[in-house]
């Protein structure tokens, strides 16, 4: 039995970023969660999705997997996609 049958499930769909910033002219706190209700709707197999709080408000009104990052920047690396334990937590946390 393979340990994530989902993974299969997901093959050749496509999965829809659902990802907002403040400063974008797009934005509105719940941009996120009505893009992936849009995706879902049509027909998408799975969500990426940006932030804790968006993770968990996306898994509330959809039933799909989440791929769940946090990008955050700091002034003393360059990595800024999940760049720490603390951030993997905190996506882990909120349902990925």
């Amino acid at each position: 039995m393979k340990k994530y049958p989902w993974i299969d499930d997901m093959k050749g769909g496509l999965i829809v970023s659902c990802q907002f910033y403040e400063d974008e002219p797009i934005y509105t706190p719940t941009m996120a969660v009505k893009m992936a209700e849009a995706a879902q709707w049509a027909g998408a197999v799975g969500i990426r999705a940006n932030s804790p709080q968006d993770i968990r408000s996306i898994k509330e009104v959809v039933d799909l997997p989440i791929i769940g990052l946090y990008k955050r920047w700091f002034d003393n690396t360059d990595v800024f996609i999940t760049p720490t334990m603390e951030d993997v937590d905190a996506i882990v946390e909120a349902g990925c």
